[in-house]
């Protein structure tokens, strides 16, 4: 029979199938245009910082120097009385966004202040702009000098001398005034600007860069799975296409299984049928009767390979109904034990009245074939043990258990595996029919096993049934 070959799956639009590096390389290719996106809206909020705080800073400036103008406009003789200056900087309070306003001599001295500069804690170090947790100070040099007495023109009027009179001259009130200048006084004039408002832009600009990212992140994130998706739709299509190609497969094997039967067997049965009656004829010497019951043991091993091969070539529709496991467990063991004999209780049964979904002709094939492996490990002097128990799930797990030599760690990955056998003269498809029809009825089988600790083969995700 000439050998189909099977496709591998393909992979889809002709790129490799989804590994994980693939994966990680479409992650970091969504990834890499949010971070940079992400620097940009770090950098425009930057700006944004530094634009509301120069705007509130130029404010500041300009209510300085409107300041600065009013403490000049008031003259030298009104800028020497600390209430005429504390007037002026209460009048500063009128203005948008200022908390409170100081003037502060250069020996650290209060002079005047209004608002809420009366209580505010001085900072270690006067700059021309200083930002804090709640305000922001603006400082500018100012001159409150006054006048004072005495000058170029000499120590001036005598006490108690009479003043001259007004009038042009060197005698009159010209000479006087010329008597009295004006003294320096230099000062700080400390402003105090809220900047609630300013804080608030700012996090307003904060929460808006913050929503673009978000929103720009979701959209990557999305156009992630997008991809990633149909790269898997892709390959599931490619697998699909395999599993159809397998299945249509394992129709034209069962065909050719068919056709082999029919011209295998019933040729076959006519032979052994004529081996049969030489066997059984008493006229016929013992050679020829010896070797027609030879004849008659290998027509029936030839069959019986080739019953397996149907049955697992073939496909499989369960019929699903009521199955009672005890019964079931007791005609399978009555049955193993014949071989056993004369070693009665060679089976130990341990199941609860339990009843399942199953097809009741693939679940004896499937207990058949394990109890027969499970005799075959004990050889004369191990045990079998039947088991059924509810799962956690609300299914039912079945387990045939053998205390017999065990099967090598390196073996067990390929027990399944169709004509792979570790006992000489065996098929290799006892367990591979098993795995077979338990997947047909969508349950799953397993094995565990150790060197000198024994076999345990596993049917789990048995539906339940009503038990009878």
């Amino acid at each position: 029979m000439r050998d189909v070959p099977v496709p591998q799956a393909p992979a889809a639009g002709g790129r490799p199938a989804l590994t994980a590096s693939a994966t990680v390389l479409l992650a970091l290719w969504c990834a890499l245009p949010w971070c940079g996106l992400l620097v940009w809206q770090a950098l425009e909020h930057d700006l944004a910082v530094h634009a509301h705080k120069e705007s509130l800073e130029r404010e500041g400036r300009a209510y300085l120097n409107m300041l600065d103008a009013a403490l000049r406009s008031m003259g030298p003789r009104r800028r020497e009385v600390p209430e005429f200056l504390s007037g002026a900087l209460d009048e500063a309070l009128q203005m948008p966004q200022v908390r409170g306003a100081l003037i502060l001599g250069m020996d650290g001295a209060r002079i005047a202040s209004a608002g809420a500069a009366d209580s505010q804690p001085l900072p270690e170090r006067i700059a021309p702009v200083r930002w804090t947790d709640a305000d922001l100070i603006m400082v500018r040099r100012i001159d409150i000098g006054g006048m004072r007495l005495g000058g170029r023109f000499g120590a001036g009027r005598p006490a108690g001398a009479p003043a001259p009179p007004f009038g042009p001259g060197p005698a009159g009130r010209g000479r006087a005034a010329a008597d009295e200048i004006l003294e320096n006084r230099p000062a700080d004039l400390l402003l105090f600007l809220d900047r609630t408002e300013t804080d608030g832009r700012i996090r307003g600009d904060l929460l808006l860069r913050a929503g673009i990212a978000a929103a720009a992140g979701a959209a990557f994130a999305g156009l992630f799975l997008l991809m990633q998706s149909g790269r898997r739709t892709r390959l599931l299509r490619g697998e699909l296409a395999v599993a159809e190609t397998r299945a249509a497969q394992h129709r034209e094997w069962a065909l050719l299984g068919a056709g082999l039967a029919h011209e295998t067997k019933n040729p076959i049965s006519v032979v052994r049928g004529l081996a049969q009656q030489l066997a059984d004829d008493p006229a016929a010497p013992d050679r020829h009767r010896d070797a027609a019951h030879r004849m008659v043991e290998e027509i029936d091993r030839v069959v019986a390979r080739v019953d397996e091969f149907l049955l697992f070539s073939r496909p499989i529709e369960p019929a699903l109904a009521p199955v009672p496991l005890r019964a079931l467990f007791a005609d399978m063991a009555a049955l193993i034990e014949a071989d056993l004999a004369p070693r009665e209780g060679a089976v130990v049964i341990e199941a609860e009245p339990l009843a399942i979904m199953a097809d009741a002709g693939m679940l004896r094939q499937i207990l058949l074939n394990l109890l027969v492996n499970a005799a075959q490990a004990i050889g004369g002097r191990g045990r079998i043990c039947l088991r059924a128990a509810p799962a956690g799930d609300g299914t039912v797990t079945i387990e045939v258990a053998d205390d017999g030599k065990g099967i090598p760690a390196e073996e067990l990955g390929r027990v399944f595996q169709p004509y792979y056998s570790l006992r000489p003269g065996g098929t290799g498809l006892g367990l591979a029919i098993v795995r077979r029809l338990a997947e047909a009825h969508g349950w799953q089988a397993a094995i565990e096993s150790a060197t000198g600790a024994g076999t345990t083969v596993r049917i789990a995700g048995i539906r339940g049934a009503a038990a009878a």
